[in-house]
């Protein structure tokens, strides 16, 4: 899973497939290719991801053993450059 943060409003948005996601104030945007795996960011934006497999153990740990526990979740800041994201910064 991958989700767009803007660090100048700090609005995490969820990436999705074929549509193209905007933070709260406009500076960040992302979207994924045709291919599902690639994606290009644009403006300030991060890519952070989530290891699938991380958030679907922390889902059924808490469901059926620990409600009460706060689980962890692997996650990560996409590199600049990554082999996966394109990201578009506007030259200074």
């Amino acid at each position: 899973m991958k989700l767009l943060l803007c660090p100048e409003c700090y609005d995490i948005r969820r990436m999705r497939q074929e549509e193209k996601v905007v933070c709260e104030c406009g500076r960040s945007s992302a979207v994924y290719r045709e291919d599902g795996l690639h994606a290009d960011a644009y403006g300030s934006a991060l890519v952070i991801g989530i290891a699938n497999r991380s958030i679907f153990d922390a889902i059924d740990r808490h469901l059926d053993k620990y409600p009460e526990d706060n689980l962890t979740i692997e996650a990560w800041i996409q590199a600049e450059p990554h082999r996966h994201i394109t990201y578009h910064r506007e030259k200074s």
